[in-house]
């Protein structure tokens, strides 16, 4: 909790910092997050998702969602758009970021379902080690629903963040 409310506030400091710079930064961070979100967020919901996921599933996922984040920002960042262009791939450079994260995502996500589909192929329920523990799901199963003003506040925060994108989107 110290360290998180440390961030916060170091956050709150920079900001300043951010208004007086361009949005070059902004796109960069986001460039980045392009190449290792998707696969670790498939890996997240996986877990949850199928508790007999194992390591094997895994590292395929994160190494075949990796290595599609760094060739498309390889291709994005280095590659001149005249060589893209030339050999057909200049919608490469034209690709938004957020759609390739969406692409990326669902293209991690079936290279766990293959990955699980051969692993469960190969050897019995009984015989996989499994990512997560059974303890592990049991807690997730077992958690309780929060308090109602933890709940009235979760909705009002949502709430404010959509009522903020709607005013910024129509803001002249």
């Amino acid at each position: 909790r110290v360290f998180t409310a440390l961030t916060a506030l170091v956050s709150i400091a920079w900001l300043p910092m951010i208004k007086h710079g361009d949005d070059q930064l902004f796109l960069y961070i986001q460039s980045m997050q392009v190449i290792w979100a998707p696969p670790v967020a498939v890996m997240f919901i996986g877990a949850r998702l199928f508790p007999d996921m194992g390591r094997f599933e895994a590292w395929a996922t994160l190494i075949c969602g990796l290595f599609l984040g760094i060739v498309f920002w390889v291709l994005r960042t280095f590659v001149p758009r005249y060589y893209l262009d030339r050999n057909g791939y200049g919608w490469i450079a034209d690709f938004n970021i957020l759609h390739f994260a969406i692409l990326c995502f669902c293209m991690s996500f079936m290279v766990l379902g293959s990955c699980l589909a051969w692993s469960r192929r190969l050897s019995p329920e009984g015989e996989r080690k499994k990512l997560l523990r059974n303890y592990a799901h049991e807690r997730m199963n077992n958690q309780k629903w929060s308090d109602l003003m933890t709940q009235v506040l979760a909705v009002c925060l949502v709430a404010t963040v959509v009522g903020l994108k709607i005013l910024h989107s129509m803001w002249p």
